[in-house]
């Protein structure tokens, strides 16, 4: 039951409009119906002094024959001036299988009695796709601070006339582009031909949805015909060149704002005054919309509807910007274009727990702005201890001229590397890095770790090793000492869990007292005598006997507490 009724919903028409002109001495609506189902209309009007109507019904059934059961009839209303004056009108259609609607007219009477009515439903979205065997067709209208704009066949948005856009709801009307709602069928042995989707939107809660492949309603191939020569020339009318270099500037709260556009895909912002804030990434545009995305240790989204003259902020879709807030249809004015510029990149090695952490300093920030990325080696990398990965600066090119750019690694185990490259930018806004020194590793004060054992109210102090092993230790260390329950075995080691695994570097070695060695990546041991095995060194407490570590340490389980401290 539910399936026909659903099916009879499809071929209802519902409110068909005839508007007079200005200067006619009536009006009149006609409706669609149908006996037995079909909606019933009413029209109540707000004040009845300014207007008045008459009714009339015409039946598709041939005149002085009987009327068939569901035969179609229209239903006409004839409106005609009293007195001048502008009032409001409602019309009502609906019944138990079709959806109730309601629409809202202005009703106008001059002082000529003339009657002007106007549907108050103005069109909110328009958007319609079709293709196949012929070239694909795509239209987008949409409404952005009261002005209407068209994105048409992939190409950037431009304001549209409304003049148009009473033109597309003329289509909608004299092909009654409500009875398509619903509409979803498809020829599914075709292998090849055409498809469409028609969504509409309209101000008073309207809709028209309706898909097709292959299948089409009623006056498709018309309706495609009108909506091409209509719309076509306004999507080509004046093409801006979006793949062209532009700088735009706009407001913010807290300062000025500037974005430049390369033609390589990327761009760069600087937020003024208060901040001095330069950030950059990636742009791209699709459909109506232009899409910004950064990411300078965490991501940012940001999108615009782009204009021939313009960018317009949209913070509905958008993350806004660090320090500037960007308000909702902020606008920023194209200024010019802005020379080729292209992006360069600096890269370096880290790893976690311990691997040095860079940071970049412009001399000049006029001249550049850069973001920053970490890649891993491997995909996996949370699962890994000391997984490799490389850091990557992007450069940005803004304003012709040179300056110094200092790259700063400073890790704790793997010492503070300082590099210092010339950034020149020439007058297109190309980026040249040039490296100009390597800063003396010693002329650093590099702090240097030692590992710290106690027990039992005596302190040891151990040197580290030279390897990943121990840079490894050092790092899980860094955010605070731990505990380790040991306990005596073989006579000649105290030996105890450690709470998580570290990289192995075995090889035979015969131990001494004093050595602290990693065994199968996940004990770790203090050795009082000797023992020959495939082992890792960690550490090694010099000056020690085994009388020494065996009166501290005990004959029986202890608690040792290993921890850091660092020497200039």
């Amino acid at each position: 039951m539910k399936r026909i009724a659903a099916a009879i919903i499809v071929i209802v028409c519902i409110a068909t409009c005839a508007l007079a002109e200005e200067g006619s001495t009536e009006a009149t609506l006609t409706f669609s119906s149908f006996e037995g189902g079909g909606p019933e209309i009413s029209v109540e009007i707000d004040d009845p002094s300014v207007v008045t109507f008459r009714v009339s019904r015409s039946y598709d059934s041939p005149e002085g024959e009987p009327i068939p059961p569901g035969c179609g009839y229209r239903e006409t209303y004839v409106f005609t001036g009293l007195n001048p004056g502008v009032t409001g009108m409602t019309v009502s259609s609906g019944s138990a299988i079709v959806a109730r609607r309601d629409t809202r007219y202005t009703v106008a009477v001059d002082e000529a009695l003339n009657v002007t009515l106007r549907c108050e439903r103005a069109l909110s979205r328009f958007w319609f796709t079709h293709g196949g065997y012929l070239p694909s067709r795509n239209y987008e209208v949409f409404m952005l601070e009261d002005e209407y704009y068209l994105c048409g066949n992939g190409g950037p948005s431009r304001k549209l006339d409304s003049s148009i856009v009473d033109e597309l709801m003329r289509i909608v009307e004299d092909y009654d582009l409500f009875s398509w709602d619903g509409f979803a069928e498809s020829a599914p042995f075709v292998l090849d031909g055409e498809g469409f989707c028609l969504d509409v939107a309209f101000s008073d809660g309207a809709a028209i949805h309706a898909t097709g492949d292959n299948a089409f309603p009623e006056h498709y191939y018309d309706v495609c015909d009108e909506i091409e020569s209509l719309l076509d020339p306004a999507a080509e009318d004046g093409e801006p060149d979006m793949a062209g270099v532009y700088k735009y500037e706009g407001d913010g709260f807290g300062g000025d704002f500037t974005i430049t556009l390369f033609d390589d895909g990327t761009y760069s912002f600087y937020e003024g005054f208060l901040s001095s804030y330069l950030g950059g990434g990636e742009w791209y545009v699709e459909g109506p919309l232009l899409f910004m995305t950064e990411k300078n240790g965490m991501i940012f989204f940001n999108t615009f509807v782009p204009l021939p003259d313009a960018l317009v902020f949209l913070e509905a879709d958008s993350d806004n910007f660090p320090y500037v807030k960007v308000p909702d249809g902020g606008r920023f004015e194209k200024i010019g274009p802005a020379e080729s510029g292209r992006t360069d990149t600096l890269s370096f090695s880290s790893f976690d727990g311990g691997g040095p952490e860079y940071s970049v300093s412009i001399g000049d920030e006029t001249i550049l702005s850069y973001t920053s990325d970490v890649q891993y080696v491997d995909g996996n990398h949370e699962e890994l201890d000391g997984a490799a990965f490389t850091v990557v600066f992007s450069f940005f090119g803004l304003r012709p001229g040179s300056t110094a750019v200092t790259v700063m690694g400073c890790s704790p185990i793997g010492g503070n590397e300082c590099y210092t490259y010339s950034a020149a930018v020439d007058e297109s806004l190309n980026v040249a890095l040039t490296l100009l020194t390597v800063e003396d590793m010693d002329a650093f004060v590099r702090p240097t770790p030692t590992l710290v054992v106690e027990a039992n109210g005596t302190v040891f102090y151990a040197s580290l090793e030279d390897n990943s092993s121990a840079d490894a230790l050092v790092g899980k260390l860094n955010s605070g000492g731990i505990d380790v329950q040991m306990r005596d075995y073989g006579h000649f080691e105290k030996v105890g869990p450690l709470p998580w695994p570290l990289p192995r570097n075995d090889e035979t070695i015969t131990t001494s007292p004093g050595d602290v060695i990693l065994y199968q990546g996940s004990q770790i041991t203090i050795y009082y005598d000797r023992n020959t095995w495939d082992f890792t060194r960690l550490a090694r407490i010099d000056g020690v006997t085994g009388e020494d570590l065996l009166k501290a340490f005990g004959d029986g389980d202890v608690t040792v507490r290993f921890r850091l401290e660092w020497s200039e």
